[in-house]
């Protein structure tokens, strides 16, 4: 079991090397970070990961796990469900997500999302401790 402390700059190397490798488009890369950062931590505590991951397998046409990861919140992920089905070529389907026809209250368009880096990065980059 790792310690507080030990979580933290495992989490802050990792979160470095995800955000490289985000910057220069290596999608693969993105995934394999993601499923570190995951092991560490699980998705819940990690939403940055998460995001990631589901960007990474949608860049890399991996629809049916993409799928799999916004399960149970394809309400949040309304546009990015969409595209995938689109994508499937599940036009009717997708239509229907996009317009929220199973109450898509929660949604969230993708440019409307602020771009947040994860506090352990934030604090790693401003050159203090991090803190939860």
């Amino acid at each position: 079991m790792l310690s507080e402390e030990e979580k933290k700059n495992i989490l802050g190397d990792l979160y470095e090397k995800l955000q490289k490798s985000q910057q220069s488009g290596q999608h693969q890369s993105v995934l394999d970070h993601t499923d570190k950062i995951l092991q560490v931590d699980s998705a819940e505590n990690q939403p940055w990961a998460r995001q990631a991951r589901l960007t990474a397998l949608i860049k890399t046409k991996n629809f049916e796990q993409a799928l799999e990861l916004i399960k149970g919140r394809e309400k949040q992920h309304a546009f990015e469900h969409a595209y995938i089905l689109h994508r499937q070529g599940k036009n009717k389907e997708a239509i229907a997500a996009i317009k929220g026809e199973d109450s898509a209250d929660e949604a969230v368009a993708p440019s409307a999302r602020i771009q947040v880096t994860p506090p352990v990065l934030r604090a790693r980059q401003a050159g203090r401790s991090p803190s939860r």
